[in-house]
């Protein structure tokens, strides 16, 4: 964990002032071109999902994509669940990190694509899109040697947490970025 501080420290303060006062210009137009304040609500609550999101999708590139480890240990493990049994047989102070890390990875793509999706949007859709995200970047640090162990229980993982992120999305305060669509009860508008 220190090493990941020490290494990803100063770029995650600077991509999280530069997310603010990005987000911060978008909301000031926003609030001049918006006719509403039911159209302003909407345009902030869009440029909120979009703002995390692409802070989160940077986050998740710099901690996944970028080579860790100098001793040139890595590896590709393909047999499902092999490498979470070792973990939980096996467990050390990184294995609640490793697990939750690896779950929480691609919550956020579940969890902000829920709205954007809106009438269309299906559990399966978020699950494959998930799992095609997941596999790129198995098959990214594999190819590219960055020094880290690619396994499909990463893959798992991702992909569970993509379906956990969309299912709480459906059920708590996630907006609808259009009335005209929140029919339901348990769809209704920010407003």
């Amino acid at each position: 964990m220190t090493q990941y501080i020490r290494m990803f420290g100063p770029a995650a303060l600077l991509l999280l002032i530069v997310v603010v006062i990005a987000y911060v210009i978008v909301v000031a137009v926003h609030a001049t071109r918006s006719q509403t304040k039911q159209e302003f609500s909407q345009r902030v609550a869009r440029s909120t999902i979009w703002s995390v999101g692409l802070a989160w999708l940077c986050f998740s590139i710099l901690i996944t994509l970028v080579p860790l480890r100098t001793d040139g240990e890595s590896g590709v493990y393909l047999i499902p669940l092999a490498t979470l049994t070792n973990m939980f047989t096996n467990i050390t102070s990184t294995t609640f990190l490793q697990f939750f890390g690896n779950f929480l990875l691609l919550g956020w793509f579940g969890f902000l694509l829920y709205p954007l999706l809106a009438k269309q949007g299906k559990l399966i859709t978020v699950l494959v899109a998930a799992c095609a995200m997941s596999l790129t970047i198995e098959v990214l640090q594999a190819v590219l040697s960055l020094g880290r162990i690619s396994a499909t229980d990463d893959v798992i993982l991702n992909v569970l947490g993509a379906g956990v992120g969309y299912v709480l999305a459906q059920k708590t305060w996630v907006p609808r970025l259009n009335p005209q669509e929140c029919v339901e009860e348990r769809h209704r508008p920010y407003v």
